[in-house]
């Protein structure tokens, strides 16, 4: 009975240990997120930031404000 005991005590604290652990990466991979822009990054990856820089210039050239109706037409046209 002392040994299930001792093995218990041995899970319990490589639990507590893992954890802890998975805590202190979760905290560094939210900071690496903010402190690398990662969101910025998969937005030029995925064409994102493109298609919103190609949208401003086409209204600034077309000298109009957009409304959600332009570019809402504007992204059915793309795909």
């Amino acid at each position: 009975m002392e040994q299930i005991w001792g093995q218990l005590d041995f899970y319990h604290s490589l639990f507590v240990l893992c954890l802890a652990g998975a805590a202190v990466l979760l905290t560094a991979s939210i900071v690496l997120f903010i402190r690398l822009d990662i969101r910025n990054a998969l937005g030029v990856l995925s064409g994102y930031r493109e298609r919103q820089e190609i949208r401003k210039i086409e209204r600034e050239n077309r000298g109009e404000e957009a409304t959600e109706f332009l570019t809402a037409n504007l992204e059915k046209e793309r795909r």
